[in-house]
């Protein structure tokens, strides 16, 4: 990514997924990513390290509550944990838990509620935060 202030973001994020167990109206997945990032421009006023590096697991839980041919009601629950490093700072734990709750009202129409609790390392320091989400999908 190149920013107007000739920042330039150079970064790699690789996932692996994995199927861990389905039975009936339950699934449980798993999932490993790993992500770096290098920045060009030192002194930028927004959160820019020259170099980080992040490992983290999640473990999903989701099970269907209702489903019919055009419509389904679903819940997933998301718990991660990792390790983020920022160069020239302490490295430290990181993590989060969300929870998912969507509705396919048709095959075009979907509703998606989420709420979420991570942590994150900003310079060495852990920084918690809170996120309400409501994401409206229409396909046409």
């Amino acid at each position: 990514m190149r920013f107007s202030d000739d920042n330039q973001r150079d970064g790699a994020l690789a996932r692996y997924e994995q199927g861990l167990w389905t039975k009936g109206d339950w699934s449980m997945r798993g999932m490993l990513d790993i992500y770096s990032s290098r920045n060009s421009l030192d002194t930028a006023p927004y959160f820019n390290p020259s170099s980080d590096f992040s490992l983290s697991v999640t473990h999903l839980t989701e099970q269907v509550l209702r489903r019919s041919q055009s419509s389904s009601l679903l819940h997933r629950l998301y718990l991660t944990l990792g390790a983020y490093n920022q160069s020239g700072f302490s490295g430290g734990l990181v993590g989060a838990v969300k929870y998912e709750r969507e509705y396919e009202f048709s095959d075009v129409n979907a509703l998606l509620l989420g709420a979420a609790l991570a942590r994150n390392v900003y310079d060495g320091e852990g920084v918690n935060s809170y996120t309400l989400s409501l994401n409206y999908t229409g396909r046409f």
